[in-house]
């Protein structure tokens, strides 16, 4: 946990240690390459507004040299999550179990577990959307190749063996439905369609799809869903994070009180994907 607060520092440590997490505290943004070599966390929390230095740019140096989640806090509403490579974000004051369920979501990415990266096809004739995600993926850990066109997607997943594919339903000059029904008609992969109409939601069903996403998405909604149909049966039952043994993850009413409030990043926040 890296904040120049001592009385946050003291409360979120005293907390996350009651839940059975390791914990080491700096109060300074100066360092802090050093500190994480030495200390190797699973999982950062990085408080932006530093008084010495600023702390996106103590985000950015990070994640220039470790694969590590980063989860950056403010006591401001911060849009700019995706510029400095965060993970995530979340606000001060914030809700202690909303910080709970952030933290143990980001441990169950490929970054945090040291997996091999899993590979997702993402086809989507939205040239800006291809982007976006691939960008936000390839942050979770994932190897992304993006196709615009429902042509030859049957070519591409035959060299790339994607892990899952996320397929838009409507690709101008062919259905996304047909495209998902071939897939499935010869292939177990796991499909995600999304659109931005959401009474296209039951054809999902129709053509076999794993499961379907409305556009404009929330990224965590999307982060969830990829991660829930990659790892079905593949739960890890014990986390590279430097915890204790102990009931983690679950907070009581009394304790959830009193710090932060989170709010999920969606694609408005990011001005992206509208």
């Amino acid at each position: 946990i890296i904040d120049d607060d001592l009385d946050v520092l003291e409360a979120l440590g005293s907390f996350l240690k009651s839940k059975g997490y390791h914990i080491h505290t700096h109060a300074s943004g100066y360092h802090v390459p050093d500190i994480v070599k030495g200390y190797n966390p699973d999982i950062i929390l990085l408080d932006v507004e530093l008084s010495e230095v600023i702390g996106t740019d103590v985000c950015k140096e990070l994640k220039k040299k470790f694969n590590i989640p980063i989860i950056i806090m403010s006591g401001h509403r911060y849009k700019s999550i995706h510029e400095c490579n965060a993970d995530a974000y979340i606000s001060k004051p914030f809700n202690l179990i909303g910080l709970i369920d952030k933290i143990n979501f980001h441990l169950n990415t490929p970054i945090a577990m040291g997996k091999k990266a899993q590979k997702i096809l993402v086809v989507d004739d939205e040239v800006e959307i291809l982007h976006v995600v691939e960008d936000i993926l390839k942050i979770k850990g994932y190897d992304v190749i993006k196709h615009s066109n429902g042509l030859n997607v049957h070519e591409i997943i035959s060299i790339f063996k994607p892990d899952l594919i996320l397929l838009d339903v409507q690709i101008s000059g062919i259905k996304g439905t047909d495209i998902c029904t071939n897939i499935k008609k010869i292939s177990a992969i796991p499909v995600i369609l999304f659109s931005a109409h959401a009474d296209l939601q039951k054809t999902y069903q129709e053509c076999n799809a794993d499961a379907f996403i409305a556009k404009p998405f929330d990224i965590e909604h999307l982060l969830n869903e990829i991660s829930k149909h990659l790892n079905s049966e593949d739960v890890p039952k014990v986390f590279k994070l430097k915890r204790n043994k102990g009931n983690f993850g679950k907070d009581s009413d009394s304790e959830a009180e009193n710090i932060i409030t989170d709010k999920t990043i969606t694609n408005t926040d990011l001005g992206v994907l509208k």
